[in-house]
């Protein structure tokens, strides 16, 4: 996922942001992207619904993988 220069190794504990940069990445069609940034939402937060459902989605729909999802 991508980080600030100045962030070291850290990367931000807040699910939504995860989740909201996954959104954007998949509207730019930038699935792989997304893909990572959906996991790094469910490292935060391992039950939120909305990154499991669309990580889903991204896997099927975007790179053609249904065993993965």
């Amino acid at each position: 996922l991508m980080r600030s220069p100045d962030a070291g190794d850290a990367l931000p504990r807040h699910a939504g942001a995860h989740f909201g940069l996954g959104n954007v990445l998949r509207e730019l069609r930038k699935p792989d992207a997304a893909v990572a940034a959906y996991r790094a939402a469910l490292l935060v937060a391992p039950g939120h619904r909305d990154a499991h459902r669309n990580l889903a989605i991204t896997l099927m729909e975007d790179l053609n993988d249904p065993d993965a999802a």
